[in-house]
């Protein structure tokens, strides 16, 4: 095509918004490979016509279609981008800009791109489900769900959208909602394996474990190779003491994922290994799947009184301050320490590894602030080493850790002078420490007090205690009350 003649395509192009005239039948040409689902073939028609007409935006949006087709997506974004800055107005090209984005893991940018999209056609059922998604990805869960709700509003009957809901409702805590949204999808589609192993969550967030159980075991059914949902239903397992079952669910998990840390942790326990402690994926799942009963489990269901006992403790000691200025709860979970440290702590400030476990921290009001952290690398921060606190208290944390050199070291790096440190622990004959078969680990009470001396803290006080009752069977434990050396 000589100058003269593209000058007068482009002139007519300008009137009618279509592409060039010689480029249509490469147009055509890619787009009969691309209904085919040839898509290389469409990919180079294509690109073929974008080198005679590189501004016509459809021909890029295409063109990034197919090359997420082929798994391209870094390419296909490119495309649809430029698609994006060519017809800026096209909800279409902002839609499939975040579709790539998504595909290639970045969530953020993706919802930017939806949101455009929904500026542009607000009543995109499937660009509103879409921003949920990357929300979620993102842990912005109230977010997401009003994304979901939106397009629940504008395609009422969704089942992949009424599961991503409840998947979310589960993550913020509001578990019998979630069964709703899950049990209306699994009625429109009674397959969905993503809604059964998202329902055994709710259910085990409501406290029904023999429920949950049988909700993940019907989408194990359907699809046997899920390593989470495997996993899932070892837990679950685990906690109605089905130690047998649950190790099984647990090794068949670990062959279909080796790098499942939380199904590698409850072998190690099985097979009476004691790794120096528990994967911080463990912990953070474990803690998520309970934080919708989490408060009523431990305290109706195991009889659990260790705040009350820490804060008795605390409280009777000669020559301890009116209230603490400063406190922090280490391993928070939802707030049972700081309601029994109210009266004691002038601020108290909460970490926790679950998210979940740290949404209902935070909606108690108990707290200060709160942070998603392992306990020991929270301490480690600098800003936290300035704050001065006279008070942490570590409840249930040791089981989780194994080695306590790494907490003690690290609490006592933080800790004002002569500020007090109260923690508990779960009692072993077998020394220093041990992983038990519940994935919790247990300490010998003379290893720990040896370490409280290497590391610059007294005993001040101490109390021998049932921890919890778990399945009929009481749970030796020592509550101890440190001071750091002045």
């Amino acid at each position: 095509m000589n100058r003269k003649e593209r000058r007068r395509q482009e002139k007519e192009r300008k009137k009618t918004g279509g592409p060039l005239p010689a480029i249509i039948p490469l147009l055509d040409a890619a787009y009969a490979h691309q209904q085919a689902g040839r898509f290389t073939e469409a990919a180079a028609g294509y690109e073929e016509a974008l080198r005679f007409d590189p501004n016509y935006a459809p021909a890029h949006d295409n063109l990034g279609v197919v090359l997420a087709a082929l798994g391209r997506t870094e390419d296909a974004a490119d495309h649809h981008r430029q698609a994006t800055v060519l017809q800026p107005a096209s909800a279409d090209a902002h839609y499939n800009l975040g579709t790539a984005l998504l595909a290639g893991g970045h969530h953020a940018d993706a919802a930017t791109a939806f949101a455009r999209a929904i500026q542009i056609n607000p009543a995109d059922a499937d660009a509103h489900h879409n921003l949920g998604t990357c929300l979620h990805h993102q842990d912005r869960w109230d977010d997401a769900a009003m994304s979901f709700r939106r397009a629940l509003e504008l395609a009422p009957h969704r089942a992949e959208t009424l599961n991503n809901l409840g998947a979310v409702l589960v993550k913020q805590g509001q578990p019998t909602e979630a069964e709703h949204c899950l049990r209306q999808a699994l009625e429109i589609e009674p397959a969905h394996v993503g809604a059964l192993d998202n329902l055994g969550s709710a259910l085990i967030g409501q406290g029904r474990p023999e429920d949950a159980v049988a909700s993940l075991d019907r989408a194990l059914e359907l699809s046997p190779e899920r390593a989470d949902t495997r996993c899932n239903l070892g837990t679950v397992l685990m906690s109605l003491g089905r130690v047998t079952e649950a190790t099984k669910a647990f090794e068949h998990c670990h062959a279909i994922d080796p790098s499942n840390t939380s199904a590698s942790h409850m072998i190690a326990a099985a097979a009476g290994q004691t790794p120096a402690t528990a994967p911080r994926e463990f912990v953070e799942k474990l803690f998520d799947a309970y934080a919708g009963h989490f408060e009523d489990h431990l305290v109706q269901g195991l009889g659990y009184r260790v705040p009350e006992q820490l804060r008795e403790l605390v409280g009777n000691i000669d020559g301890h301050p009116a209230t603490f200025a400063q406190a922090l709860d280490l391993g928070c979970g939802t707030g049972l320490m700081a309601a029994a440290f109210a009266d004691l702590a002038d601020a108290i400030d909460g970490v926790d590894l679950s998210p979940q476990m740290i949404a209902q921290a935070k909606a108690s009001g108990r707290y200060r602030a709160v942070h998603v952290d392992d306990a020991v690398d929270f301490l480690a921060r600098e800003e936290v080493a300035a704050t001065g606190y006279d008070l942490i208290l570590a409840a249930d944390v040791l089981i989780y850790l194994g080695d306590p050199a790494p907490l003690f070291q690290a609490v006592g790096g933080v800790l004002a002078p002569e500020g007090l440190f109260g923690l508990s622990i779960e009692l072993t004959d077998q020394g220093p420490y041990t992983l038990l078969a519940s994935g919790r680990f247990a300490h010998a009470e003379e290893s720990v007090r040896a370490l409280v001396g290497e590391c610059g803290f007294a005993i001040v006080a101490e109390e021998g205690m049932t921890i919890r009752t778990e399945n009929g069977v009481d749970i030796a434990g020592l509550v101890l009350v440190l001071q750091k050396a002045g």
